[in-house]
């Protein structure tokens, strides 16, 4: 795995926690759903009691995974910063931090930078390229 690819891990992380997170949202909508039908001498005691439980397990087991990749991607960010931190040019920790942890587009970080584009790029490589040396 490349240093780039490593540090879009970031990213990646991120959007699968937040797929996660709308996912129990909508097992807990569907829990706490109430319908009420009304038909003539039919009942049925279990059968949408199961159903409820089921759907709490599905957002329960999803609840660990999530803390799980919380806590995994905790890590990870904090290992990358790391990696970072190291590079000990503040203009390159600045780039490298507002691109991977802040998902900003290079357009961006020239501006915040006062840098041109191109320069943004060119420094972009040469703080992976330090970053692959280490």
């Amino acid at each position: 795995m490349t240093v780039k690819e490593r540090m879009q891990q970031i990213n990646i992380a991120n959007r699968m926690i937040e797929n996660k997170q709308e996912e129990i949202q909508h097992l807990h909508d569907l829990a706490t759903r109430v319908t009420i039908s009304v038909e003539s001498e039919r009942v049925q005691a279990s059968g949408s009691n199961d159903k409820m439980a089921d759907i709490i397990c599905s957002a329960t087991d999803l609840e660990t995974e999530l803390k799980k990749d919380i806590s995994d991607l905790i890590k990870l960010r904090r290992q990358i910063m790391d990696e970072i931190d190291a590079l000990e040019n503040i203009d390159m920790i600045d780039l490298m931090y507002k691109r991977y942890f802040q998902c900003k587009k290079w357009e961006q970080i020239a501006e915040e930078l006062h840098m041109s584009y191109r320069n943004v790029i060119r420094l972009h490589a040469k703080a992976l390229k330090r970053l692959e040396e280490m």
